[in-house]
């Protein structure tokens, strides 16, 4: 069986209950081959469980153990949510999302391009409004 890049980073992310035989077949053979993405593997499964779990406590933890690791983009990755881990721990606590204003301001968007240089700033308020 041979796989796309983004059907790898999809049995990756999954659970190994969620997979069928033949892609828990095409991953051991990817983890015999190359060693570093055992490893990969591990440590993205268990960042999984800690974010869908919202245990917020052990992310910490993951960040510190990953922030040195010999894998630059996982290094690389957990640097970045370093930054901004306090944002990253609310976002697993509390149930508020701004969900609802990003999707107001995707169709604004959309509608303004649609409209880009076809009407006057009149005609696009109205369809804003009104739509």
């Amino acid at each position: 069986m041979k796989a796309t890049k983004f059907q790898l980073t999809s049995f990756i992310w999954r659970k190994p209950t969620s997979l069928t035989q033949p892609e828990l077949n095409l991953l051991n053979e990817l983890f015999q081959a190359h060693a570093d993405l055992s490893e990969l593997y591990t440590a993205i499964q268990v960042f999984r469980d800690l974010v869908t779990m919202g245990q917020v406590f052990k992310l910490s933890q993951w960040l510190e153990r990953y922030a040195t690791h010999e894998i630059k983009l996982l290094r690389e990755f957990c640097l970045r949510m370093k930054r901004d881990e306090q944002s990253i721990s609310n976002a697993l606590v509390y149930p508020y999302t701004n969900a609802i204003c990003e999707g107001n301001v995707n169709r604004i968007k959309m509608i303004k391009r649609q409209m880009y240089g076809r009407a006057s700033f009149e005609l696009l308020r109205i369809k804003v409004l009104y739509s």
